[in-house]
């Protein structure tokens, strides 16, 4: 093995190590709390262990690879691997969709995710992704689309096969990636603009309050705002009775008061929620989007994309599965209060 796959399955093996190190930590700790932790919690731990399928992989393809200094490597053995590795990206590409598409159905459409909607939709898109992926060994057709690649750092399709049956997987694996961005740009376009028109008719509802206004209905905030608004601090906001000397008119001046607060607080946990979301799929997408360009580079040419041009891309994807699990540590309480307790065998009390 020369020096420059030596680098190259150097730098593969440190990225996807510590990769692997983090997700593996954040996945181990958090399995006994599964049934406790929230729906978007519960996605982002299977999220991690994608991650761990696809790095664990490559980092016992390249471990292999120096040990042994050189790059020859069972052929079956690497279609195995491939599996894997092919099952855990696309896993983690759906469960990002996942992501996003909670948000989109709690901002936009107002419908409450539950933990079994959450548990349904991480089964169907293991059990998707499995059934691709296991498509070219139904098909006999596992040689054809699956080999280690130039770079020695890979095991994944062959992505400029003209064999019909490998084309199936060379050709829908492009079709899933940008069928899915589409739709998590859609969804965060419908989520924007949302947010924006229930800005606009709450900061409408507080100027008419201001000036005495207090006769504001729901129809004139629904009407204002263009969109059904189902907020409920908005809701509130907009029928809280007049200010009176009453005492059933201060009871209900606490109530809301206390309805505003408590609403305050869901919407504080909403919007972390949200940015969460989407910085794990930026992440997610600014990784894969070198990876995406190679591919379609191989399924256009019909041959192997430039060697170099392959490694920066696997790295790409590398980074992005070493930064998913510190954007995740930094977002979400629940799975980083999990974590400290793990590793550091003492209860911490939730934050």
């Amino acid at each position: 093995m020369d020096a420059t796959h030596t680098m190259y399955s150097a730098i593969s093996m440190s990225t996807m190590g510590l990769s692997l190190i983090l997700n593996s930590a954040i996945v181990l700790t958090n399995i006994p709390f599964l049934g406790k932790l929230p729906s978007s919690s519960f996605l982002i731990v299977f999220l991690c262990f994608g991650d761990c399928l696809t790095t664990s992989n490559v980092v016992a393809l390249t471990m292999t690879h120096l040990i042994k200094n050189t790059l020859e490597y069972d052929a079956q053995t690497c279609q195995i691997q491939a599996v894997f590795i092919t099952f855990g990206a696309i896993l983690s590409l759906g469960l990002c969709g996942g992501l996003t598409l909670f948000r989109y159905l709690v901002i936009v459409q107002g419908i409450d995710i539950t933990k079994k909607f959450a548990v349904g939709y991480v089964l169907w898109a293991s059990v998707l992704s499995g059934a691709f992926c296991s498509l070219p060994f139904i098909l006999g057709s596992q040689q054809a689309s699956y080999a280690m690649h130039p770079s020695g750092i890979n095991c994944t399709g062959v992505w400029h096969s003209r064999d019909p049956r490998a084309m199936i997987i060379t050709i829908l694996c492009p079709i899933i990636l940008v069928v899915l961005l589409c739709g998590i740009m859609f969804a965060y376009f419908r989520i924007y603009q949302t947010i924006s028109t229930n800005y606009e008719a709450f900061k409408g509802v507080e100027v008419m309050s201001n000036h005495g206004l207090h006769d504001t209905n729901l129809t004139s905030v629904k009407d204002r705002s263009g969109s059904n608004i189902n907020r409920p601090s908005v809701l509130e906001r907009a029928a809280m009775p007049s200010t009176t000397d009453t005492e059933n008119g201060s009871r209900s001046l606490k109530r809301g008061g206390l309805a505003k607060i408590s609403r305050g607080l869901e919407e504080a946990k909403q919007l972390r929620l949200l940015t969460q979301t989407i910085v794990v799929v930026t992440v997610f997408v600014v990784g894969w989007t070198p990876y995406f360009v190679y591919i379609m580079m191989e399924v256009i040419s019909g041959e192997y994309a430039p060697t170099v041009f392959e490694f920066a891309a696997d790295i790409f994807v590398a980074i992005a599965d070493f930064t998913n699990p510190i954007v995740v540590l930094v977002f979400d309480r629940e799975i980083r209060g999990n974590l400290l307790r793990g590793l550091c065998f003492w209860r911490i009390p939730k934050e």
